[in-house]
């Protein structure tokens, strides 16, 4: 719920999905019976993907022009200051707006690294801000995270294992506004710290 705050602005996830759903009936793309809980974006996306062989109908159907414009907030003004001035090394985000982003060039931080998608892990430096689920920019409908399967397993072999492996094997890592599963962090957290007991601090 981090974007919620104005001038973000944004809803949560759950009624983004439910007005898609609402949309893709409308449109005769799906039955009522199609998603038992129209609430859960991941849910919803699994039975798009089942049903058309595609999640891009969704992606259509979600704000991404608010997602694309959206006015970082006081928390993502905060963000952003604490990355600038080194007290916080990376922030990690499931969510698809670029307000965080936004943040950055308002508070004009330097040397902060955008990575959002394998093509950018390159960029991966000592302060980054990271889109572990895509972001709104990615072109590809079929490449944001938003399915189930995707969210449970498939980032397993995909370059946000990678990417969670290096933010979970932080010293501190800090659990902030947590509102939707993150198995890439918390699954790679929990390996991290069966491998290397007591190194690294985890606060929610």
């Amino acid at each position: 719920g981090c974007s919620v705050e104005e001038p973000t602005g944004l809803k949560l996830g759950a009624v983004y999905s439910n007005e898609a759903f609402q949309q893709l009936l409308l449109d005769g793309m799906l039955q009522p019976s199609d998603c038992a809980n129209p609430w859960d974006l991941s849910q919803l996306a699994s039975a798009v993907k089942d049903k058309l062989g595609s999640q891009a109908p969704l992606v259509e159907r979600l704000p991404r022009e608010k997602y694309q414009f959206a006015k970082p907030n006081q928390g993502y003004l905060l963000a952003a200051a604490l990355l600038a001035e080194g007290s916080v090394a990376c922030v990690a985000t499931l969510n698809f707006d670029l307000a965080l982003s936004h943040a950055i060039a308002e508070v004009q931080a330097q040397g902060v690294s955008v990575v959002a998608g394998p093509e950018s892990y390159r960029d991966f430096g000592s302060k980054a801000i990271v889109y572990l689920h895509r972001n709104v920019n990615e072109t590809d409908p079929e490449r944001w995270i938003l399915r189930k399967e995707a969210i449970e397993d498939e980032w397993k072999d995909g370059w946000e294992a990678v990417a969670a492996q290096r933010i979970a094997s932080a010293p501190v890592v800090v659990f902030a506004g947590l509102g939707s599963p993150a198995l890439a962090l918390t699954e790679t957290l929990r390996r991290v710290r069966e491998l290397v007991p007591d190194s690294t601090l985890a606060f929610l």
